[in-house]
């Protein structure tokens, strides 16, 4: 398995966790069902201020670069890390 797909397939993990965090969450605070409404419904639910043309995986940003990016700086994370634990 190659290492970009490891980081794919640790990022749909985190991401269905946090999903699953904040609907247990939305059981008792409020504030949790409103975040996920604000963000799957934005048309019906955002706040008027929320500038949506920021988030890169609205349709609006480039979200392969913006993966690519994110890809590079774990990988350099983990190199630095290997280095400071001496195993490179």
């Amino acid at each position: 398995m190659s290492f970009s797909h490891e980081i794919e397939k640790a990022s749909a993990e985190s991401e269905a966790r946090d999903v699953m965090l904040i609907g247990k969450a939305a059981e008792k605070d409020w504030k949790a069902a409103a975040h996920r409404l604000e963000r799957r419904h934005r048309s019906r639910w955002a706040k008027e201020n929320v500038d949506a043309g920021r988030h890169p995986f609205d349709g609006r940003g480039d979200a392969d670069s913006t993966l690519d990016d994110a890809t590079e700086a774990l990988a350099a994370a983990l190199d630095a890390m290997a280095d400071r634990r001496g195993k490179r």
